[in-house]
């Protein structure tokens, strides 16, 4: 009798804890590769890790188009192998057939995990290094991409290689404020093969595809939603704290010609503003010139410091005042 009385209680019990652990479960982040995942050279055992390359290059053989698509299934192959795979440092010289095969399913299984380009990058250097004769200071690695990403990437790997294929070689390559150094030479700054104010945007549906590999509408749509979402929260928590391709005035520009209308902008200039000082004199250095009229290596080094800064913040305003003009609300009258 007190069994009975007591099993709908116990029942009750069980399920109050199945509803509070389910959303908890369900809030787990999932796995994936960051630059940062510890290696693990022991994760899979060389047999297991021969018959996943055997398996994958017999995908990639399988067919003679350029773009190779997927298995169906695997045999030997699930996300957390995978992702165990990646952490092994042989993944990185996996043969030529499956190693692009891995990755293509890498990105469809969502396991790229990046937060900023410099991240990004880092795991794309780990994963899919360059050859030893290339430039270290040269943008990620591209060879192969736009054969890769297809509809079933997840959104966050066609970003990633969005950012490789977009982003000028210039900027990668910078260790100040790119868009500064792209008026001294702006021939090297260039958004893949798009060019001016709108570079950035106009390469976004096309820098990282193939005709067969492009997103549709919607892809297209959470992909320029992902990307400017990264950059509004980047620019927050580092506001001009970096340099090169994490420059605050560059990742401005980007965002600004990518989601021209995105309602965060008004918050965001008003929170990047003190980093440029707009009110503080920029002192014009004293020079001299030499017997033939020439500025000294010194004077000049200083009189550019003093042009890059009155530059800098000529560019900031430029943003800023478009901004001002679509929210005038934003900026009440004596603010």
């Amino acid at each position: 009798m007190r069994e009975k009385l007591f099993r709908p209680v116990v029942r009750a019990c069980a399920l109050l804890l199945l509803a509070v652990a389910l959303p908890v479960m369900a809030a787990q982040p999932l796995a994936r590769l960051t630059a940062s995942t510890p290696a693990a050279p022991n994760a899979l055992s060389p047999a297991e890790v021969a018959a996943i390359v055997a398996e994958a290059h017999a995908a990639y053989v399988a067919h003679e188009s350029f773009v190779k698509p997927l298995p169906a299934s695997w045999r030997t192959l699930d996300r957390d192998r995978l992702l165990a795979l990646m952490r092994m440092p042989e993944f990185a010289t996996l043969p030529d057939g499956a190693h692009p095969m891995l990755m293509n399913q890498a990105g469809t299984w969502d396991l790229f995990g990046w937060q900023r380009p410099s991240d990004a990058a880092q795991l794309w250097e780990r994963i899919w290094p360059r050859s030893t004769s290339s430039d270290p200071t040269d943008s990620p690695n591209s060879y192969g991409l736009p054969y890769w990403p297809d509809p079933t990437w997840s959104t966050q790997a066609r970003a990633m290689t969005t950012l490789f294929a977009c982003l000028p070689d210039s900027a990668w390559r910078s260790s100040g404020d790119p868009l500064v150094e792209a008026l001294r030479t702006p021939a090297a700054f260039q958004w893949s093969n798009a060019y001016g104010w709108t570079g950035f945007r106009d390469c976004v549906p096309d820098g990282a595809f193939l005709e067969e590999t492009r997103p549709d509408a919607a892809g297209l749509a959470d992909l320029r939603a992902f990307l400017a979402d990264r950059i509004v929260g980047e620019l927050y928590v580092d506001r001009c704290t970096r340099h090169g391709v994490e420059d605050c005035l560059f990742l401005l520009h980007a965002l600004t010609t990518l989601a021209p209308h995105d309602p965060r902008l008004p918050a965001l200039v008003k929170r990047l503003t003190p980093d440029f000082d707009l009110d503080a004199p920029i002192a014009v250095p004293y020079v001299s010139r030499d017997a033939a009229g020439d500025l000294v290596d010194g004077d000049r080094a200083r009189l550019q410091l003093a042009h890059d800064r009155a530059a800098r913040r000529s560019l900031f305003l430029t943003h800023a005042i478009r901004v001002m003009v679509a929210w005038p609300q934003a900026w009440p009258p004596g603010a």
